[in-house]
């Protein structure tokens, strides 16, 4: 008999339960059992609702990227050795491409010629601008000078001179794996103490990150040495922005923060690929982001640099996939 309903047996013999009032029922007579997939409130789509923003929330804490709007990949890969192998070439081919670009930042000559080689080398080698018509970017690599901290736009107008803090940014995909790598360049080689110190500390905060990089150790243990680093000689760590895991996509997880806490942030494992890149600057760690959506500038106007690696965690430490040769 179904449950909640008042029935007789026979005619003139009561039912087990009280019979209902003409024009009333009760509340499970109305009830009615919808198929889970009419159902609004379920668990899995309330899961649906707040887990990326749980994950927006603490990945761009430790330094996620903030700028690409959402996460492409919630969940971290573990690449095979095969995938080392490819990843290895990938990243041979910016580290040569920013060796032989870095040759074309010298006085007089604007970011436009700069961005002109980084695209003949990539067609000469028959691999691609990752950077290129990436979400609208109209170059082939970032190129910030100065107070631009990164993603700057080559441009005709910005010609290079003596003493100038030059941020070669470059990413390429080579048989469908991208590899991304950064360096600081001073026009002449020789600017400011202050600025040289700037540069230096920047480049070994890299080194010691790669250090903190390794199985069973966490994302917050490399931004914390490198945050740490800088502090000391007197820097400021910008933390908005950070590394970003990458392979076979340009951006994804995990983010690795620079200035994370150590053993916080995603726990490493072997076969994960991301990039480390401290930024710093000689004054304000704040930054703003201009109009054209790209070209984010120190809020106070002062010198910044950046030094970026494609790594690999391995059984044992890190490999450097993006080191010259």
């Amino acid at each position: 008999m179904p449950s909640g309903k008042g029935s007789a047996t026979k005619r003139g013999r009561a039912a087990d339960k009280p019979a209902i009032s003409p024009g009333k029922e009760t509340k499970d007579s109305t009830k009615e059992t919808k198929p889970k997939s009419q159902r609004y409130f379920t668990f899995e789509r309330i899961a649906s609702l707040f887990f990326p923003l749980f994950l927006t929330y603490n990945v761009g804490r430790s330094g996620f990227k903030l700028y690409e709007g959402y996460i492409e990949n919630y969940v971290v890969p573990l690449h095979e050795p095969q995938d080392f192998v490819d990843m290895r070439e990938a990243g041979r081919m910016v580290a040569s491409a920013l060796d032989h670009v870095e040759h074309f930042i010298r006085e007089g000559a604007s970011t436009y010629d700069v961005d002109k080689e980084v695209e003949l080398y990539a067609v000469l080698k028959n691999v691609t601008s990752a950077t290129l018509g990436y979400k609208g970017f109209p170059n082939s690599c970032c190129i910030s000078v100065n107070d631009v901290v990164l993603h700057g736009i080559p441009s005709k107008t910005v010609i290079l001179k003596r003493g100038d803090v030059v941020k070669l940014d470059i990413a390429l995909i080579v048989d469908g794996w991208y590899a991304d790598s950064c360096r600081t360049i001073i026009v002449g080689g020789a600017t400011r103490k202050a600025t040289e110190s700037l540069v230096r500390m920047t480049e070994q905060a890299l080194e010691l990150g790669v250090q903190a990089c390794g199985p069973g150790k966490y994302s917050g243990d490399i931004g914390a040495v490198m945050r740490e680093h800088l502090e000391a000689g007197g820097f400021s760590a910008v933390t908005k922005f950070g590394g970003h895991g990458i392979g076979r996509k340009f951006h994804s997880a995990p983010g690795i923060s620079n200035g994370g806490t150590r053993g916080s942030g995603t726990f490493l494992k072997e076969g994960m690929f991301f990039t480390i890149e401290p930024i710093a600057t000689l004054g304000s760690t704040e930054v703003t982001t201009l109009a054209d959506g790209w070209t984010t500038v120190s809020a106070d106007g002062l010198v910044s640099a950046q030094f970026e690696h494609t790594v690999g965690v391995t059984a044992s430490g890190c490999e450097i996939f993006t080191t010259s040769l």
